[in-house]
């Protein structure tokens, strides 16, 4: 064989191979699940209780459900008061639900009730995380509060923080709701991996996509778009860029002190009270 055909033989075997182990490893650079019993799980402590629902793929997930304004003495409702909006979180790629406690507190004090939930592999939920199941497993969430517990689609609102943007975005294009908030947003796996690489095209060699850029932009209900001025994970420009391609009706928080993980202490009460706001007024417009 010439040399120049053995050459391109190599340089096509070692592409190959570069391809397959950039996909059998890319799950482990996406996502950073918590495995029970990391974290602290006094669900009781924190003013939660336990719900598990099942993905149409049959794995079982589990969330902690917040209730805004809760019955005396202690005694949990089996579902939300009539009339209350409801957000349904969907957080970042790290940790499990247990990290986002304090967010749902804040919110359950602004009269909001909160289901936050745990992907595939996080905290109690079975499975392996990856992207086509986070897109079932917010699937999975949003149909048991509008089934099982029956409760309308306008009185949900959809929350996607920093990797939750993707799921969440693309619910807000494929089901009746109140309206979609965005804390520090990704544009798209592209932009997040050729910023990782210092502007190299790595993410010719992965299968994940998250293009969050275009399902805000085929969605019709009100945006919220929040970033920190000091994000050093996702860029603030990342944020603008969310919000530039995103279809009217949008809005835009910016939280200069914020980074990417003190979003709630860091934006305290301009973070909580402007979401909180916006979330009444979007369920009361439905």
């Amino acid at each position: 064989m010439r040399p120049y055909l053995i050459a391109a033989a190599l340089a096509v075997a070692v592409l190959a191979a570069v391809i397959v182990l950039a996909r059998l490893v890319e799950n482990s650079l996406i996502f950073f699940p918590a495995r029970y019993p990391a974290g602290e799980w006094d669900a009781e402590a924190v003013g939660a209780r336990d719900v598990f629902f099942d993905a149409a793929d049959g794995v079982t997930l589990h969330a902690w459900w917040f209730e805004a304004d809760p019955p005396a003495g202690g005694e949990a409702r089996t579902k939300p008061r009539d009339g209350s909006p409801v957000l349904l979180f969907a957080h970042g790629n790290a940790g499990n639900l247990t990290a986002r406690a304090g967010h749902a507190q804040a919110f359950a004090r602004k009269d909001i009730s909160v289901l936050v939930f745990d992907y595939r592999g996080y905290g109690r939920s079975e499975g392996s995380p990856d992207e086509a199941g986070i897109y079932r497993d917010i699937d999975a969430a949003f149909a048991f509060l509008t089934g099982e517990w029956g409760i309308a689609p306008d009185r949900i609102v959809l929350l996607g923080r920093s990797l939750g943007s993707a799921p969440a975005s693309r619910l807000s294009t494929r089901v009746s709701h109140a309206a979609l908030v965005l804390v520090s947003p990704m544009p798209s796996a592209k932009r997040m991996t050729r910023s990782m690489f210092g502007g190299l095209p790595m993410d010719l060699l992965i299968r994940s996509r998250f293009p969050v850029v275009d399902w805000v932009a085929d969605r019709s209900t009100p945006l919220l778009v929040v970033h920190g001025g000091r994000d050093e994970v996702i860029p603030l420009a990342y944020g603008r860029e969310v919000y530039e391609a995103a279809a009217e009706p949008k809005r835009f928080l910016l939280l200069p002190g914020a980074g990417h993980n003190d979003i709630l202490s860091a934006g305290g009460r301009d973070y909580v009270e402007t979401v909180a706001a916006f979330v009444h007024e979007a369920v009361a417009g439905r």
